[in-house]
This record gives structure tokens, sequence and C-alpha cells, in this order.
């Protein structure tokens, strides 16, 4: 049994270094290294839609 979960995290793992892809993006065309490209912030379609959005005047807000 625990040769059977050894080799399924191996995979799992040999998967994940060797894909085409990171965080649901396809990265099969790019030009730098897949190993080079560092983790940025959330996975695609992660960020929701701002479905309704809520316009104010310019004269109404404050800009610092």
């Amino acid at each position: 049994m625990k040769k059977i979960v050894f080799l399924l995290v191996l995979l799992f793992v040999m998967k994940s270094c060797f894909s085409q892809e990171k965080k649901g993006f396809d990265l099969s065309n790019t030009s730098i290294p897949i190993n080079e490209i560092k983790d940025g912030g959330p996975a695609k379609d992660e960020i929701p839609s701002i479905d309704a959005p809520k316009f104010l005047k310019a004269s109404e807000t404050l800009l610092d």
C-alpha cells in the first residue's frame, strides 16, 4: 500500500514539474523557461468580476 501511495505522489510531482501550465494559464508558447516564471498572485479566473459597479462624480472622490 505504501508503494502505491508513493508512486501516486511521485507521478503527481513529475506531472507538476513537466507541466506546460501554471495556475490554469497555458505556458506552452512562452519565450521564458517555465521554471523561471515565479508565482505572483491568484490563479486564472480567481479574481471575481465587478457585476454592479458604483460610480461617483470626480468632485465626490478623495484622491490622496
